[in-house]
């Protein structure tokens, strides 16, 4: 699972760096109240699948002071309302989020 969120992270951090250039098509949006990013933009930005066929969507999670690139995914109710992120060698998470819309 590590492996995956590693390789997850990486490929997030250059899906968002490789959109500035058409930066006025893409936008951030509040999840507020907190669900999943498929829920909150009518066209969510995705960075694949998961094994089970689970969407992953770019969303970036505010934590100490700061946002986190991250995912968000609906595989439960749980995991719906909430950005997963790396954190200090480890998955952090965060309910205040946005997730990033076309």
């Amino acid at each position: 699972m590590k492996k995956l969120l590693l390789m997850f992270m990486a490929v997030t951090v250059l899906a968002v760096s490789s959109f500035n250039a058409s930066a006025n098509t893409l936008r951030w949006v509040a999840a507020s109240p907190a669900t999943s990013c498929s829920e909150i933009c009518s066209s969510a930005v995705s960075s694949g699948r998961d094994r089970q066929g689970y969407q992953f969507y770019v969303c970036r999670g505010f934590i100490n002071g700061e946002w986190r690139p991250g995912f968000n995914i609906s595989t439960s109710q749980d995991s719906a309302n909430k950005c997963l992120f790396e954190l200090g060698g480890g998955r952090g998470e965060s309910s205040r989020y946005q997730c990033l819309c076309h």
